[in-house]
């Protein structure tokens, strides 16, 4: 009796060692998508981005993993630092992860105001990028003089940044002769 206890005993444990060394192999990876994936990627912040890819099993299970910058292969790595829509992959458990991004070197906003303080023009530069400054006409603000100078001249741009115009407030002094008729214009300076 104890022989045939002992032997169905090592029989179960034998079909658990198996049946549990077959379940991993089991569990395939049926799908795998791509998740919190932004549209445009600032170049160099990829990892800071923390795109994820949700991995379905066959047993109906999942889990989510970072796509990590080290994962891209070599050959499409480059693009992760050069401007342009761009496919990336790369392989999981024997299936390809696929998905498009534009990459976009940073870009800073340069706002130019006039004399009362709007807006007259705004550009997005690139770092280190020299700024094309807005002509007088652009810069013209009724009732002041444009010194054709700015608050601050700056050649390469480093963040955001706002420029204002230098003006000098003008007034119309007219003058008339003892008939009340109007006789010369002058714009003057305040």
């Amino acid at each position: 009796m104890l022989k045939r206890l002992g032997f169905i005993f090592s029989f179960i444990f034998l079909f658990l060692i198996l049946v549990g060394c077959m379940a991993p192999d089991e569990v395939k990876v049926t799908k795998i998508d791509v998740i919190d994936l932004p549209e445009e990627i600032e170049i160099g912040t990829f990892d800071e981005c923390e795109i994820k890819y949700q991995i379905s099993y066959s047993d109906g299970t999942s889990g989510i993993e970072q796509v990590k910058e080290e994962m891209i292969p070599d050959a499409y790595r480059h693009f992760l630092y050069e401007e342009g829509t761009h496919k990336f992959n790369f392989l999981y458990r024997g299936v390809t992860v696929e998905f498009e991004v534009t990459m976009y070197h940073k870009r800073y906003t340069v706002t130019f105001l006039n004399a009362l303080d709007e807006v007259v023009k705004e550009v997005k530069v690139k770092k280190d990028e020299q700024i094309a400054y807005p002509t007088a006409e652009e810069m013209y603000t009724e009732g002041y003089r444009f010194l054709q100078t700015f608050d601050q001249e700056i050649k390469i741009v480093t963040s955001d940044t706002i420029i204002k115009g230098n003006y000098v407030k003008v007034w119309t002094v007219n003058f008339y002769n003892g008939l009340n008729e109007l006789i010369s214009t002058q714009i003057v300076d305040d």
